[in-house]
């Protein structure tokens, strides 16, 4: 640093010397404030053209980025499929907790859970349409088998019957169900049962590899008119 002001002064020293060489034989007069902005000029040049004083954009700090996350701060009004939330909670959907089948609440069928698995793609199927995570995601499947109770063939409609499901991982983790073009998408199922067939049927989530890697417990909340059910899954 030291050295580094010795040289400033020299420099100085020798713009002045310049500065007056080019009055004294020039015969030009210049005023204090000139004379001044013509030293700083002068030792600003030297200084912008010495290499130890220019930063190279490769040696300064950058500011850490931050990642971005997209949080919908009213889920209740999203649509199943719009942007995934991944939202910490103090709790779950509902304090308490039904079975599956009675949080579902179909009429003329009965809806089991059948627990759940972690895939970056599902169906790992190359010759079919598949769902694939985004990166440092995976996808959280929900499996249910679904039953047709009655004696004869039945139509089940729940791409417009007005449900809508919540994934709650780890008591906290809310994540919304992702619109599919899946053939056994629960959220987006619409056909026929013949007289007591059973289903398996699949919602799809989007969870962060830092959650996956650690899930202790999973639950479902099925949402129609305003009432919230909640069911646990695991």
């Amino acid at each position: 640093m030291r050295k580094n002001l010795k040289k400033l002064i020299l420099l100085s020293a020798a713009a002045a010397v310049a500065l007056t060489g080019i009055t004294g034989c020039s015969g030009v007069d210049l005023s204090s404030d000139e004379e001044a902005l013509i030293v700083e000029y002068a030792v600003n040049s030297v200084i912008n053209h010495d290499k130890n004083y220019i930063v190279k954009l490769a040696e300064r700090e950058t500011e850490a980025q931050e990642p971005t996350t997209w949080l919908s701060e009213n889920t209740d009004n999203q649509e199943d499929g719009e942007n995934n939330e991944e939202t910490n909670t103090s709790g779950g959907e509902d304090k308490s907790s039904v079975s599956v089948n009675e949080a579902f609440g179909i009429d003329g069928f009965t809806v089991e859970g059948n627990g759940y698995e972690l895939a970056d793609k599902y169906p790992n199927d190359e010759n079919g349409f598949s769902m694939v995570a985004i990166s440092e995601y995976d996808l959280l499947i929900l499996k249910f088998n679904v039953t047709n109770n009655s004696q004869s063939q039945s139509a089940l409609n729940l791409a417009d019957a007005g449900y809508r499901y919540r994934c709650i991982v780890n008591g906290k983790v809310r994540l919304n169900a992702q619109v599919t073009a899946l053939l056994n998408g629960m959220n987006t199922w619409n056909g026929t049962f013949e007289p007591g067939e059973t289903k398996e049927m699949v919602l799809i989530f989007q969870l962060s590899e830092e959650v996956s890697s650690s899930i202790e417990n999973v639950s479902i909340s099925v949402i129609k008119d305003g009432d919230v059910k909640s069911a646990v899954i695991k």
